[in-house]
């Protein structure tokens, strides 16, 4: 495709070399490059790439489904990971000992904070210190300070220590981190933010390679030429404070309305510092979707507190609907995508569908979601128990549900826990309108419909099995699109219904998640009638659809332009079984002939030696005589 200015733009300041002077005051060069849904990043990065095929790139992303589409679409010489999985490649080089003893674990157990917070530390300050550790893993600083002590201001902050106390607590987080940062084996273990922040501060060291006699380079950015850093709205102060110190080239691509995670809101929102010193490139033509669909997001955005009405072009054709138009997307026996904003719509949904008698797939597979326990909910409520709850017939799911005998009994556990998913679960296995036997059963069935859906999947000879709707959350659709999208209601609360149309700051989160819901169409989006009703109200007019209604043109979805046929059964299959369904090439043979390049060179060499010791008038006697013969001869 032809590149943009913009886009061609981003591409020179990457490539174009430095003067030695700027390079000494400036370090590498940093590109931020704020840019729209279907803006084009994938062709600049192959652009990057293809313009010197030896140069390593190192492409970072926030998710594992950015990273797979990476690796399915860009050249060999982009290294596509995840930011966790870089960190864990390169902390396996320097901590071997200590993650062989102790594997990577999702958070500190308390007695393993007790035991690294020393004598004397109670349990309160253990839970304590751990609201200080998770707001020190993404900062920039290099370990605990009193700025990570919770003001008791916020959300989940409800203490504030005397100064006593405070300093004690403070302690105890600094002790559990240099006892995590420890390479002995029988120091605290790391969790995956304790991995990702030990990766932000580290540098390129010597290790010495057991065994074979010599020493290797090891790099936290794996000796990369250039690194792009996909969806840096979501990063921390860490990890943007890392990728500011290398001096090599920088791009963050970024879309502050897709900010789905809790974090850092001038990160967010493109403003922090180091986003603001860097080079900044806005991307606002999206190739993705048409001029429908674009006002519809800037409607969104500029209730979110875009300053511009026209921040997303769509260059594409699309078409908006009502919510309902969706059924007929069915009478026609089209497939499309339903897109939730919570689990507990996601399985409502699923129901619906069920009781339609429509073919259902999950994106990155049904047991990516909390299946498990809203099996073991449904049996608790159907039995008052959650022993059998699994479909084996065996324990529950979730361990910390066991002894449980009522839904009551598991809500009054998730409200203890803060687990605002397990409490909208739980609500919706008491009103999901089916008797008590039905549910499980269900619920079972999808199971089983998806665990052979993934069985068939992973013969790549054979084609996807077919589907009706393909069901998935807005967190997990980041970073894909389909043709058809329905959006569903729960992605539009009361709070995008009503209300003057600023939105409060608090607010805003929800925007993004209708903003990153509505982006995933390429040609077709059904959202809510009130939402378009609220709209109208205020004065906001869509652009027209491109397509009569009922008639948009969707190219084959079987065949995508990046994944080809496969592209479908990559989206459903679990993360851990997708590279199974890449058919690779077989490798080719070794072959025994002479290069015909080399031989052509070689005999040029000789040519050239030859003819070293003559004059420009001898040599071009040589060329008038070497024409002559050809001429006399015919040739």
């Amino acid at each position: 495709m032809r590149l943009t200015p913009e886009q061609a733009r981003i591409i020179e300041m990457a490539t174009e070399a430095m003067s030695e002077g700027q390079a000494e005051l400036e370090g590498g060069r940093l590109i931020n490059a704020p840019g729209v849904a279907g803006a084009g990043k994938s062709a600049i990065i192959v652009e990057l790439a293809r313009r010197d095929a030896c140069r390593r790139i190192l492409f970072l992303s926030q998710s594992r489904n950015l990273r797979d589409r990476a690796r399915a679409t860009l050249p060999p010489n982009v290294m596509a990971m995840t930011v966790q999985e870089a960190a864990h490649r390169y902390l396996l080089r320097l901590y071997a000992a200590k993650l062989k003893a102790h594997p990577v674990q999702g958070s500190l157990t308390e007695q393993q904070m007790l035991a690294a917070g020393g004598a004397g530390t109670t349990q309160r300050e253990v839970q304590r210190a751990r609201q200080v550790l998770y707001r020190f893993y993404r900062s920039a600083h290099r370990h605990p300070e009193p700025s990570h002590l919770p003001s008791g201001n916020r959300p989940g902050e409800e203490w504030a220590l005397a100064p006593a106390d405070s300093r004690r607590v403070l302690r105890v987080a600094i002790d559990v981190w240099f006892s995590q940062i420890s390479r002995e084996p029988d120091s605290a273990p790391l969790t995956y933010a304790a991995e990702v922040k030990l990766w932000t501060q580290s540098a390129t060291e010597q290790i010495h390679l057991e065994g074979l006699g010599r020493s290797i380079s090891v790099s936290p950015l794996h000796g990369a030429e250039l690194v792009i850093l996909e969806e840096s709205q979501d990063a921390d102060e860490a990890q943007l404070g890392l990728l500011s110190r290398q001096n090599i080239a920088v791009v963050m691509f970024g879309d502050a309305f897709q900010s789905l995670r809790q974090g850092n809101r001038r990160i967010k929102a493109q403003r922090h510092p180091l986003q603001e010193r860097a080079d900044t490139v806005y991307l606002r033509d999206s190739f993705r979707f048409g001029a429908s669909i674009a006002s519809l997001l800037n409607a969104l955005a500029h209730r979110a507190g875009s300053p511009r009405v026209d921040r997303c072009i769509g260059r594409g054709e699309s078409n908006v609907y009502p919510s309902a138009h969706r059924y007929q997307w069915e009478s026609q026996e089209v497939p499309y995508t339903v897109i939730t904003s919570s689990s507990a719509g996601l399985f409502q949904e699923a129901l619906e569908a069920t009781q339609r008698g429509k073919r259902i797939s999950w994106v990155d597979g049904v047991e990516s979601y909390p299946v498990g326990l809203v099996r073991d909910l449904a049996a608790l409520r159907r039995d008052g128990s959650v022993r059998g709850a699994g479909s084996d017939g065996a324990a529950p799911t979730l361990p910390s549900l066991a002894g449980l005998r009522s839904l009551e009994e598991a809500r009054a556990r998730f409200r203890q826990r803060w687990d605002s998913t397990g409490l909208e679960l739980c609500d919706w296995v008491e009103t999901a309108g089916l008797s008590v036997l039905e549910l499980p059963e269900i619920i079972d069935r999808w199971r089983d419909q998806d665990r052979q859906r993934q069985e068939a999947m992973q013969d790549a000879s054979q084609s996807p099995p077919e589907r009706d709707l393909t069901l998935t959350t807005v967190a997990r659709a980041k970073g894909h699109e389909w043709g058809r999208v329905a959006i569903i209601d729960d992605c539009f609360p009361s709070v995008l219904l009503q209300g003057r149309w600023q939105l409060a700051k608090r607010d805003r989160p929800i925007a993004n998640r209708a903003y990153t819901a509505i982006s995933r169409a390429q040609i077709a989006v059904a959202v809510s009638e009130a939402f378009l009703k609220h709209l109208e109200d205020y004065g906001v007019v869509l652009a027209p659809n491109s397509f009569p209604a009922g008639e948009e043109v969707v190219a084959d979805e079987r065949v995508h332009s990046h994944f080809g046929c496969q592209r479908h059964a990559q989206l459903e299959m679990s993360h851990s079984l997708r590279r199974r369904r890449m058919a690779l090439k077989p490798p080719r043979r070794a072959s025994n002939m002479a290069s015909g390049h080399l031989q052509l060179k070689e005999q040029v060499e000789e040519q050239a030696e030859a003819l070293k010791g003559h004059s420009v008038d001898e040599l071009r006697a040589m060329l008038r005589a070497r024409g002559r013969n050809n001429t006399r001869h015919g040739r």
